[in-house]
């Protein structure tokens, strides 16, 4: 049974009822991410803003922002985001994931939310643990391919400590057909079984998600749950019997895109465990070099750093040309300092006193 939207004052009113409690652990989880986040967006020299054409050759051309970008990838890529989380799980984390990163999806639901919530989601009446997690996948997959398939190009699963930045989802993606057999994700490898990591996140194609529950499910035991607790091998296990295409999503640095580790696992320079060595398929480091610039995912993430991270990256930024551009002011006659006086003084709620 799916579980539709209901408006948004309903949701604000259920949780505004709630007591909320800051420790000190909270507060050091937000400094620690502000601190890792910062890392990341420092770690390009490209501004954190669509590029714009050269004010010497051209300046009539559009000058696109990053809402122009946004919007036309969302148009062009329909994603459907399946997040897995407990009917009690939903008030300390699924709702955190609601309000950030899921509300850039195409559509997103909870597998499972519990129904005071009011947050958008399916129920399939399964006991809420590891051993159901398969179940939930393939009967969400099912619901999928009978009410949804059309809709949407490409499904991401992702569990609700998993931060996804849906802007480089969609730039990753956009390159690639949906009616084609494709799998991204981290590639895993445990005793020789290769596989995508449910934490990072793994997307499908609609034709992956056709042949699961045309030709998977049901008919190939590849496609059946094994008695180890959870999904993801047996999820990749059935792709390859399917013979759907596992993408490689570093970039082209051989950086990673999608992180099975935290924030501050991931930006923190420090000796990689061989527990991440034996699981990741390709060469991984942490600090600055961890990451593409275009960075999809990171798992692990506290409830609070969903906020952190969806500050630094959706709104607080470094000065860039575009600013300036924007207000003629692009110091193209190769007084830059003066531009950005200019335009300083322009962001400044009191300039009464500048000279």
């Amino acid at each position: 049974m799916f579980t539709h939207n209901v408006h948004s004052n309903n949701v604000q009113r259920y949780y505004l009822r709630r007591k909320k409690i800051v420790t000190i652990k909270d507060v050091l989880l937000l400094m620690l991410g502000f601190a890792a986040a910062v890392t990341l967006l420092r770690g390009s020299e490209t501004p954190n803003l669509a590029p714009v054409p050269s004010a010497d050759n051209d300046r009539n051309s559009q000058l696109y922002t990053n809402e122009d970008i946004s919007n036309a990838l969302r148009a062009s890529v329909r994603v459907f985001c399946f997040i897995i989380s407990t009917k009690w799980g939903t008030e300390d984390k699924a709702r955190h994931v609601h309000a950030t990163w899921a509300k850039r999806c195409s559509k997103h639901v909870f597998v499972t939310a519990n129904k005071e919530s009011y947050l958008p989601s399916l129920d399939f009446n399964l006991t809420e643990t590891k051993a159901s997690l398969f179940k939930k996948i393939e009967n969400t997959l099912k619901y999928i391919y009978n009410n949804e398939l059309d809709k949407y190009d490409f499904f991401i699963k992702v569990d609700y400590d998993t931060y996804v930045v849906m802007d480089n989802l969609r730039f990753m993606l956009l390159p690639h057909s949906p009616e084609d057999p494709l799998f991204f994700g981290c590639r895993f490898n445990l005793k020789e079984k290769l596989y995508m990591s449910g934490g990072a996140g793994y997307v499908l194609s609609r034709e992956a998600v056709r042949r699961a529950v045309e030709n998977g499910f049901g008919k190939l035991p590849q496609c059946a749950p094994s008695e180890r607790p959870g999904e993801d091998i047996e999820i990749g296990t059935c792709m390859t019997a399917l013979n759907v295409t596992a993408v490689d999503t570093r970039d082209s640095q051989k950086r990673h895109r999608m992180l099975p580790l935290s924030p501050e696992k991931t930006l923190v320079p420090r000796r990689v465990s061989n527990f991440v060595k034996q699981y990741m398929v390709h060469n991984y480091t942490h600090g600055e070099n961890c990451c593409s610039d275009y960075v999809i995912s990171f798992h692990y993430v506290e409830s609070n750093m969903m906020y952190v991270l969806e500050s630094l990256f959706y709104k607080i930024r470094r000065v860039s040309p575009l600013d300036l551009r924007q207000l003629g002011l692009d110091g193209s006659n190769g007084d830059l300092i003066s531009a950005l006086k200019a335009y300083s003084i322009n962001q400044s709620v009191d300039s009464s006193i500048v000279k």
